[in-house]
């Protein structure tokens, strides 16, 4: 069937705030329909694809594990994160009085595949308040809890310790995917 932009954008977004112009006019939208389920087979569909996304996480998390496993020997293990400490204490941060009560630090993110994800500005670190709660991913908590100021660290993030089953959309993160992390706390 086809329809008119307009029309498209309110029947199927629910979006009726558009500024008029012409363009809309000029603009039509032929859909196709391919396949219609009813409710209980999009409902086993979506946990066929759930359950499928959550063996590939197991599976990449273990071969990343092994991984580290066969190459590194001083592995950490907290709250199922596969941690490393790589330099401890080398870097002279001042803490001065307005940083009292805040993690701060840079970090860098990956998936396991080795995509680039987020780069904090090694110039400008982040800050985050100790004690307040959803400023920061679960894993990275767990690691400010058991390193300390001056630690390097290298990580492997479980998805339920970090965008879990949402993933995030504005960074490119699927669902259930483990994240590496390159972690320095000032």
């Amino acid at each position: 069937f086809s329809t008119d932009f307009n029309l498209f954008l309110i029947f199927f977004f629910k979006y009726n705030n558009y500024t008029k112009s012409s363009i809309y006019n000029q603009v039509k939208i032929n859909l196709k329909l391919i396949s219609c389920l009813d409710i209980n087979s999009q409902n086993d569909y979506n946990k066929k694809l759930t359950t499928e996304a959550i063996e590939k996480e197991k599976n990449k998390v273990n071969n990343e594990k092994k991984n580290w496993d066969l190459n590194y020997d001083d592995i950490d293990i907290v709250n199922s994160i596969y941690s490393r400490l790589i330099t401890k204490n080398t870097y002279n941060y001042v803490n001065n009085d307005s940083a009292q009560g805040y993690y701060v630090i840079d970090y860098n993110l990956m998936d396991l595949d080795g995509r680039f994800i987020f780069s904090t500005d090694p110039n400008q670190p982040h800050y985050f308040q100790k004690n307040k709660q959803g400023q920061l991913l679960k894993g990275f908590n767990f690691l400010l809890k058991k390193y300390t100021s001056g630690d390097s660290v290298h990580a492997i993030l479980p998805s339920n310790l970090a965008f879990q089953e949402k993933g995030a959309f504005v960074a490119k993160i699927p669902p259930f995917t483990p994240l590496l992390i390159k972690l320095r706390i000032r």
